[in-house]
């Protein structure tokens, strides 16, 4: 009898593989971030909001290629701060591929538009608003010192870096509408800050003039302009936003352009920790339960008898461990077992 071989497994293209792998990754990390329930309703959303980012993507490739650690960056901090990357004018929130170095994999990047930036002031009440002023425009400032526009040439809105000359802050409150702060902030003040732009300063090194496609500062200057004086307004306090999850939002974003530091172990933030676990398949150390082998020895070395240490034992999770830890702390009680006298040699 003839035996019908089964059909082979469809290959996912890498759009299908790439939804699959960032729905994967947002389901593990996402039940430790925020439970279940919440890790349910958030994977769907944000694992279709990365594909549409790729999709629309001038190399959708930079997506699919990048580091499995960076898309679950991105991921806890789409869910935690709840506003999800997008594509477009409108977008409050991007994911940018960005490669560190020519010839290295692509890495996630979070970062937020000017428009994501004034969502989070609104979460304290505030309306933040951004006005880029041209050259062509007319600035002055009054004995109270504050900065007054007056005239502007609305038909010809900076749109390049030659075109700047800075950016206006206005902060009003949610419910009056009165304005509560006013400044201006130069462009020489701008580039000062944009020089502390790693992705800018690699990019412009005429050795890495590939990097200038994916660089924020030269695809869109003026939005990255009128964001980096609204974060300016945020730390001189002009603006104060003092939630937490946007607080979050404004960190992540600061940290987004890449930085080549070594992280240590002990220095690692929950994010990475939980994206470490869940890369390797590993389960929590001892360590990471909170125990570590040098309690355990000295409770162990407290034992008079095999009661006691059983005791010891039944208050360890064993289940949280590696093999090899549970066979060392095996060994150590086989140990204190025979210093006590409970079994000879």
């Amino acid at each position: 009898m003839s035996i019908a071989n089964k059909p082979e497994a469809k290959q996912l293209s890498a759009p299908q593989e790439f939804r699959q792998r960032s729905t994967q990754i947002a389901g593990v990390l996402l039940r430790d971030w925020v439970g279940e329930e919440r890790a349910r309703e958030a994977t769907g959303r944000i694992a279709t909001a990365l594909s549409a980012s790729a999709a629309a993507a001038k190399n959708p490739q930079d997506f699919y290629d990048c580091t499995p650690q960076s898309i679950a960056k991105v991921i806890a901090i789409s869910a935690l701060t709840g506003i999800m990357v997008s594509t477009g004018q409108a977008a409050l929130a991007y994911a940018i591929p960005r490669r560190p170095r020519k010839g290295e994999p692509p890495q996630l990047q979070y970062q937020l538009s000017h428009r994501g930036v004034a969502d989070l002031a609104k979460r304290a009440n505030l309306v933040l608003i951004a006005v880029p002023i041209s050259i062509r425009d007319r600035v002055e400032v009054d004995d109270n010192s504050e900065v007054i526009v007056t005239e502007r040439d609305f038909d010809n809105p900076p749109l390049s870096e030659e075109d700047l000359r800075g950016v206006l802050i206005l902060v009003k409150s949610a419910a009056t509408g009165i304005c509560l702060a006013k400044g201006f902030v130069a462009k020489s003040v701008i580039n000062v800050r944009r020089q502390q732009s790693d992705s800018y300063r690699f990019a412009e090194d005429p050795k890495n003039a590939w990097a200038r496609d994916s660089s924020p500062w030269h695809k869109w200057y003026v939005e990255q302009s009128m964001k980096t004086a609204m974060h300016y307004s945020i730390n001189r306090g002009w603006c104060v936003i003092d939630d937490t999850e946007a607080v979050r939002a404004l960190q992540a974003d600061a940290e987004g352009d890449f930085q080549n530091i070594v992280v240590e172990a002990e220095d690692k933030t929950r994010t990475e920790s939980l994206t470490d676990r869940l890369l390797t398949k590993s389960e929590p150390t001892l360590a990471e339960s909170g125990f570590s082998f040098a309690d355990f020895e000295a409770k162990l070395a407290a034992c008079k008898t095999t009661g006691e240490i059983n005791a010891v034992f039944k208050a360890l999770d064993v289940s949280k461990l590696t093999s090899e830890e549970t066979e060392r702390i095996n060994v150590l009680g086989l140990e204190r077992e025979q210093a006590i006298g409970a079994i000879q040699d």
